[in-house]
């Protein structure tokens, strides 16, 4: 039993490297799915920038076309007032010619108000081209350092894999099935030291008797609280074993 503990205590190592080492692989593509994410933010942020000056313009092209057609109403009430026979007739002609400069003054204004928003827009734009163009190399940039980081790791997995399928060999199905299960319960530990007559992965109390079992390695025990194998340190790093 004893060759067995062996190859579960270094079984559990192999997986928890392994564990490591796929959190690594997540966080990296974690980070490189944030970075690729606020360059799109940037993207999309001038995509509807452009949107709006668009709109603007659109807008701008509409009230030039009205301040036309009231500069022409303006062009034509003016020249009625020559063929105007009663006082009624021009000061209703006047009335309607001051109308029309009214509103074709708040036209030129709107107009100018246009303008402003659309320079302003432009301003912005331009902004952001640049800030997507500094992401966009650190994308690459970074991209370039996620990717080494990647593939370090993944090839690091692969060999701890190739060890613990060997690893897994040596090892009695009933014992592999209940290491097993306890890695899928336990939070990737199956395994806990006793030190002291403590079991380290809850720090409850054994009972002496039992530690003393647990030094020979003759039989595998587990933990009364978190059903974890226990096991003692090897002879050659302490004397409780």
């Amino acid at each position: 039993m004893r060759q067995y503990l062996d190859l579960l205590i270094n079984l559990q190592g192999v997986d928890l490297q392994i564990k490591d080492h796929s959190n690594t692989i997540a966080n990296i593509l974690k980070d490189k799915e944030k970075l690729q994410q606020e360059w799109l933010k940037y993207q999309q942020g001038f995509e509807q920038l452009k949107v709006s000056c668009d709109e603007i313009q659109k807008r701008r092209r509409k009230y030039e076309l009205d301040l036309e057609a009231k500069e022409a109403e303006v062009k034509k009430y003016k020249g009625q007032v020559l063929s105007v026979k009663t006082n009624r007739e021009y000061q209703s002609l006047l009335h309607e010619i001051e109308i029309s400069k009214a509103a074709g003054e708040k036209m030129e204004e709107e107009i100018l108000r246009l303008m402003e928003a659309n320079d302003e827009l432009q301003r912005q734009m331009k902004e952001t081209q640049q800030k997507i163009k500094e992401k966009q190399n650190q994308v690459e940039q970074q991209g370039k350092e996620f990717q080494a980081l990647l593939e370090s790791h993944q090839k690091d997995k692969q060999t701890l894999q190739k060890q613990r399928e060997e690893l897994t060999q040596g090892i009695k199905s009933n014992l592999m099935n209940g290491y097993e299960k306890l890695l899928k319960s336990k939070g990737g530990i199956a395994l806990a030291i006793a030190k002291d007559g403590i079991c380290q992965g809850c720090f409850i109390r054994i009972m002496p008797q039992t530690y003393e079992e647990i030094k020979k390695r003759e039989k595998v025990y587990h933990c009364p609280n978190c059903q974890r194998m226990l096991y003692t340190e090897s002879r050659s790093n302490t004397e409780e074993s």
